[in-house]
């Protein structure tokens, strides 16, 4: 089974997480996830869906604080021992996020993911809350 990430921050729309991807986090403008929020650093936190570690992602930040499920961690890495029920509860100062997790079958065939993945693209900037 594969693992398919995708981040959702402050009840917006679940954005997939390409594996192998670097997404940034804070209120400058020009990043995958912009925030419009004083409690954010302009750069607050990075996240990464490990291409070759399906199912794990990574999250750091230099000054800001990540909390994963009500607990502080940074670097924080995420696995789906810390889903409950395929969610992993994520706050950035004060922005409610989460990672929602979930389970695709691969086709034996050919070892690629062959469901129809309908979550939102994120090869675009977000504007999450704000004004650019």
């Amino acid at each position: 089974m594969e693992s398919i990430m995708s981040l959702s921050v402050m009840g917006g729309p679940a954005i997939h997480l390409e594996p192998g991807t670097l997404y940034s986090i804070g209120r400058k403008a020009g990043l995958e996830f912009r925030i419009d929020d004083d409690s954010l650093e302009l750069v607050h936190a990075s996240i990464i869906n490990f291409k070759h570690r399906p199912g794990v992602l990574s999250m750091r930040t230099i000054s800001g604080e990540i909390l994963v499920n009500g607990l502080e961690r940074n670097p924080a890495v995420i696995t789906k021992l810390d889903a409950i029920d395929g969610i992993i509860k994520l706050r950035f100062g004060k922005v409610d996020a989460e990672i929602i997790m979930m389970h695709q079958p691969m086709d034996s065939s050919e070892g690629e993911d062959t469901s129809d993945n309908s979550t939102t693209d994120s090869s675009s900037s977000e504007d999450l809350g704000g004004v650019i």
